[in-house]
């Protein structure tokens, strides 16, 4: 499938990721974030950041920061006390700026299968994770969905232009991941 690639890259303080993040919020309720102990999922109501056990997570513990939707996704990589952003939005048709390239959409199966669920969460239990909460009601096993960018350079040669999260979802259940 045919598609068209808008980024914008920035520097940006905290403050400015956080005002970025809550004028985004509409599009993009979940994040997947890493830092010193995190490796999780969150949700972002536009004015703070929680994980699934309504903990907050606060922005001075993270280091990598991807809040997304179905169609476009901020990317933020912290570089000291500063922030890089990216904003990567997805169109079906050209615009200003936009770079095209064949899409596609492949899923990845997150360790662990169904134990609980809280308030709309799902929490995931295995061995070699332990319990992860995923923003998704289930009672099967859960995916991300992943979208891949890749264009062609004059000579034809591929390459991966952009790679974004999209989506979590149920897993099939004949799917053996």
């Amino acid at each position: 499938m045919r598609a068209w690639l808008s980024r914008t890259t920035d520097r940006s303080t905290e403050t400015e990721l956080l005002d970025a993040l809550h004028q985004q919020h509409r599009f993009a309720p979940f994040a997947q974030v890493q830092g010193a102990g995190l490796d999780r999922f969150c949700r972002w109501d536009g004015s703070t950041m929680t994980d699934g056990l309504d903990q907050p997570v606060s922005l001075d513990r993270l280091y990598d920061l991807r809040v997304f939707g179905s169609d476009r996704e901020i990317h933020a990589i912290r570089r000291g006390s500063e922030w890089d952003v990216c904003l990567a939005v997805e169109t079906d048709q050209p615009t200003a700026g936009a770079a095209a390239a064949d899409r596609f959409t492949h899923e990845l199966m997150i360790w662990g299968t169904a134990v609980d669920d809280v308030g709309g969460w799902t929490i995931l239990q295995s061995r070699r994770v332990g319990r992860v909460a995923v923003p998704i009601e289930t009672s099967d096993r859960v995916r991300l969905r992943i979208v891949e960018y890749r264009a062609h350079t004059a000579t034809g040669n591929a390459y991966l232009l952009y790679q974004r999260l999209a989506g979590i979802v149920p897993a099939v259940e004949d799917d053996d991941g």
